[in-house]
């Protein structure tokens, strides 16, 4: 459909300077002996869509990843080289870390010494992390620092003005990461099992049927429940699930769960 918008604009224009000649009404008929004679609309045939392309449409139209997460074929891998985001805390602070993800969002910047620099926000598919790019490693490699692009990152965590974030000091990009497979021998991090939290979240079920009406109905219950209890996604994942936190933080209330049972289902709003 995306492809076609050019062509549908224009059957829409010439459509409308047709009926404003008098060449046809809404019906396409003019008196009792005309033939309907409005214009075939005929969309360009585009294939199957990149696997890649799909995903980004996903993020950027519903701010969630629906088919599959992009990290999908790494996520084994991924584990082996490079610690789960969510397990960076303000306690690794000064520590190096190594993680890995999806380029989200990218931000660069010229400093005053007129170098380069950039702000990457990195994703995998338990959290996200942002990442400061200085001037020396922007430059040594600009073109891996892409949106959507694969990388493992390493760096040491700031805490600096309260926001956490790890000052990148390497970076390669995940493909190759996994296909070396002799990254230096330094800990991942220092993983540690976290307390449980007394706080519930939200678990919604959907699969690769859940249409794209239900998906913007459900992200606009959300958006007006705003709060601070996290919303995850339950999506199938190599013949069971896998649960994928949203940004979207809520305030659970028994309107909100009735709200999300009657726009997917009862049995698929869970509050854990």
């Amino acid at each position: 459909m995306l492809a076609g918008v050019d062509e549908m604009i224009k059957f829409a224009s010439d459509f409308q300077k047709s009926r404003a000649g008098g060449q046809t009404d809404i019906f396409g008929v003019m008196g009792s002996k005309a033939e309907a004679t409005i214009t075939k609309l005929n969309l360009p045939d585009v294939g199957d869509i990149d696997k890649k392309q799909k995903l980004s449409w996903e993020k950027e139209l519903l701010g969630i990843y629906v088919s599959e997460h992009p990290l999908s074929e790494y996520i084994d891998s991924l584990k082996k080289i490079a610690a789960p985001i969510s397990s960076i805390t303000s306690g690794h602070e000064g520590k190096r870390v190594r993680i890995g993800g999806i380029i989200t969002t990218l931000k660069s910047i010229i400093t005053r010494n007129n170098q380069q620099m950039a702000f990457a926000q990195i994703e995998d598919d338990r959290g996200k992390l942002e990442v400061l790019v200085f001037p020396k490693l922007f430059e040594a490699d600009s073109a891996i620092w892409s949106e959507d692009n694969p990388v493992v990152v390493t760096g040491r965590v700031s805490t600096k003005d309260d926001q956490m974030k790890v000052l990148a000091d390497k970076v390669m990009s995940l493909p190759e990461a996994v296909a070396n497979g002799d990254l230096e021998k330094m800990p991942k991090v220092r993983t540690r099992t976290p307390k449980a939290s007394p706080s519930q979240k939200i678990v919604l079920r959907v699969t690769k049927d859940t249409s794209k009406d239900i998906l913007d109905n459900i992200k606009k219950v959300l958006s007006n429940a705003s709060g601070n209890s996290p919303v995850y996604i339950r999506i199938p994942y190599n013949g069971g699930s896998r649960d994928m936190m949203t940004r979207t933080k809520v305030k659970i209330s028994p309107d909100l769960i009735k709200k999300l049972k009657e726009v997917l289902s009862p049995e698929a709003v869970k509050v854990e």
